[in-house]
This record gives structure tokens, sequence and C-alpha cells, in this order.
């Protein structure tokens, strides 16, 4: 049995789906509202396999971290994202990604160097696209390698205000080279 939990946050429904050992499958974000978030999270529920919203003491905590995330605050990242169905190139950039802190940008090139695929820019950028676990797998933490914002599921205004909660300061659509972070770091 799975459990979907879905909050709202300021304009934007967050969710996750969660199964009975408390792994998150994959997780959402949107402004379209609570039926996109429901849709987004059944894409990932395994064929044949039942679910409920609920809300328990577990659930409201990884409410409460997707919520963190788009306020800009820390969160303790305690959650077993369930990731062996993710295609090992794959695997490697979501993990690595993961290592990038609030207040910091990484560009698709230097993400793929990170990940030990130095030339699949391209390749990271249709493993952002695809990301089932968006805000924990801080996808809104990449950008292009001219420190402009780049696509985002949520849209290029979400991303921003986001990562501008996390103090990253932009002209216009362009990010503060200060803010970058090379994979030498991670």
């Amino acid at each position: 049995m799975f459990t979907i939990l879905l909050d709202k946050i300021s304009n934007v429904v967050v969710g996750a789906l969660v199964d009975e050992k408390g792994r998150i499958w994959s997780t959402t974000m949107t402004e379209k509202g609570r039926r996109e978030a429901i849709g987004s999270l059944l894409r990932s529920l395994p064929t044949g396999a039942s679910f409920r919203e609920e809300r328990n003491e577990l659930n409201e905590k990884i409410l409460d971290s997707l919520k963190r995330v788009i306020m800009g605050r820390e969160f303790i990242d305690e959650y077993e994202l369930v990731m062996d169905r993710i295609p090992s190139f794959r695997r490697k950039v979501y993990e690595t990604l993961r290592k990038v802190p609030p207040g910091k940008v990484i560009s698709y090139g230097e993400l793929a160097r990170a990940s030990g695929s130095g030339k699949a820019a391209r390749a990271v950028g249709n493993a952002m696209h695809d990301n089932p676990f968006p805000l924990l797998v801080p996808c809104h933490r990449v950008i292009k390698s001219n420190l402009e914002l780049g696509g985002f599921g949520g849209g290029e205004d979400l991303k921003k205000r986001i990562l501008a909660n996390e103090g990253i300061v932009f002209k216009e659509r362009i990010a503060d080279r200060a803010s970058l972070v090379s994979h030498g770091e991670l």
C-alpha cells in the first residue's frame, strides 16, 4: 500500500508518494493544483499497487521538508529515495546533485563532470527534466553555464523564486557567479 501526501505552501502544491516502509518513490511540486500533483505522483505508482491519502507523523515530516525547500530553509534529508528503478547514469547524477547545498547552483556541464561523465551536459538536462524527486533532488539548483536559469518543470518563475529564497542573487534571469559551485567542491 502506498500513501500520497499533499499540502500547499503559497500557491505551490507539494507532494510525495511513500511506501509502507517510509521510502519515497517520487515527489512533486506544481502551481497547477492538486489534480496535477496527484497525476504526477501516480505515474510512479507500480502497476497494480493501491494507494490512499494519509497524514501521520512521518508524512508530516516529509511534507515539511518539501515546504522547507520551497522556502529556502535547511532541512535534514533523512529519507530513503527509491532509486533502484532509475538507470545508473541518472542515479549518479541525482546523488551528486543532492550534495549541492542551498544557496549554491551548478551548471549542467559541471554536474556532468562531477557525476563522472564530463561531456554529458545534455544527458544531465534530460535527467533533470525526468527527475522523479523534485525538491529532494534539487534540480532547481541546476542552471546553464552562462548563468541563465534554464528550464524547470515548475516554470522559470518558480525556479527563480525558490533559488532567491535560498539566497541566490539575480540580475534579471542571471545568477550571481559567486553562487556557482564547481564539481571539485562536491
